[in-house]
């Protein structure tokens, strides 16, 4: 090996990198992998890696180009089965030169504080197809100032007509009244009613405005809001926050697991929010009025264990409105009204996109802030090296 300079502990470190673990110098390593295809031509090319070419194949044979080095196969009982790098096949390689892989040096990365959130799964509202909407499709404010509108012309009709007494006559207002009416629904009797006005100076222009107003209420307004209740469906009225949730009559589904060691040395899966999160908030006593949130909340609560593989056919029969089930009480929960999912934001993304993607059920987020929860994650990663033989 060519002499190095080395005035500092870095440049031992370069130099061993360089040495051990950049290089192997060709040296041969045993494997105790069942080696099909010695020559396995492994790559980014689908067309050149064919069904005999296993990943232990590629995996040894991509390491051994990269870190220069060739391999020859061992029996299974003469090497331990431990890890090279920062991959974990069960396979270990090993000769005079690398002797052992460390891999037990955690390292931590990153910490995580979750929390949960919920979504409402609930039918698609439908247009109000009715003849309600046609004679009223205003709200109650609205309809009530263009009745007092209609009636305010009138009066001024009353007492400003051309050779009319100024006193009030029930059957010539019900005339007036009727006839500001038509006006409201596009008939062309403007004419008529302003050769009736006596006051020009003051009828006129308050009358022009009025029938400029009513053009625009009418010819857009009107016929807007007709539109709409016939064929735009409003949104559903659904829970926005936690408070709401809480208070809705609405069943609250959880698919969040924990894992729980029990006395007896056996781990069990059950729900991380109702098994571990909230007893731990109820036993640290914060408020009244919180410990009562939250146990109105856990009665609300159906904790159900769906496992990778049954996530589809639980989003199907959500989709279809069919009746799903508990995993842990049998609980029957009818899913043709509205539910909730409360979970974590990757629980929650995975219900969502499955349920968007069937396309039979409407789903609507949560406006309100999301649950903080006293509960962290770690991300551990593994220090690896190579360790020389004397």
């Amino acid at each position: 090996m060519r002499a190095t300079k080395i005035t500092s502990l870095s440049d031992l470190t370069n130099l061993w990198d360089s040495t051990n673990m950049k290089n192997l110098q060709a040296g041969v390593l045993l494997t105790s992998a069942t080696l099909r295809n010695s020559y396995a031509v492994c790559g980014f090319s689908l067309s050149a890696f064919h069904e005999h070419h296993t990943f232990q194949d590629c995996m040894l044979r991509l390491l051994g180009e990269h870190y220069n080095f060739t391999y020859r196969p061992q029996k299974r009982n003469e090497i331990p089965l431990i890890s090279l790098g920062k991959m974990d096949f069960g396979v270990v390689m090993g000769n005079d030169f690398v002797t052992d892989v460390f891999f037990y040096y955690l390292e931590m990365y990153d910490v995580k504080f979750p929390t949960f959130d919920f979504i409402i799964i609930t039918q698609f509202p439908s247009p109000v197809n009715s003849i309600i909407g046609l004679f009223n499709p205003f709200e109650g404010v609205i309809g009530l100032s263009i009745l007092a509108s209609c009636i305010g012309i009138t009066l001024i009709l009353q007492s400003d007509g051309n050779g009319l007494s100024n006193t009030c006559n029930l059957l010539r207002s019900l005339q007036e009244f009727t006839m500001v009416q038509s006006l409201l629904f596009g008939q062309s009797i403007a004419d008529g009613i302003l050769k009736k006005v006596k006051n020009k100076k003051v009828s006129r222009p308050l009358l022009g405005i009025w029938f400029l107003s009513c053009y625009i209420l009418m010819d857009n307004l009107y016929q807007g809001s007709i539109y709409s209740d016939l064929a735009v469906r409003n949104p559903p009225l659904v829970p926005k926050t936690f408070d709401e949730l809480v208070s809705a009559n609405v069943t609250i589904i959880t698919t969040t697991p924990g894992h729980f060691l029990q006395k007896s040395g056996i781990s069990t899966k059950a729900s991380l929010l109702t098994e571990s999160i909230i007893p731990d908030l109820l036993r640290k006593n914060f408020a009244s009025n919180f410990n009562k949130f939250l146990k109105n909340l856990v009665s609300k609560i159906v904790y159900i264990n769906a496992k990778p593989e049954n996530t589809m056919s639980m989003s199907t029969s959500i989709s279809k409105s069919i009746t799903i089930r508990s995993n842990e009480s049998l609980k029957s929960i009818p899913t043709n009204g509205m539910l909730a999912f409360m979970d974590t934001a990757d629980y929650l993304q995975l219900w969502t996109e499955l349920l968007n993607i069937l396309g039979s059920r409407l789903v609507m987020q949560s406006m309100g802030r999301q649950l903080r929860v006293p509960l962290w994650q770690d991300d551990l990663g593994q220090s690896k090296f190579y360790l020389a033989s004397n």
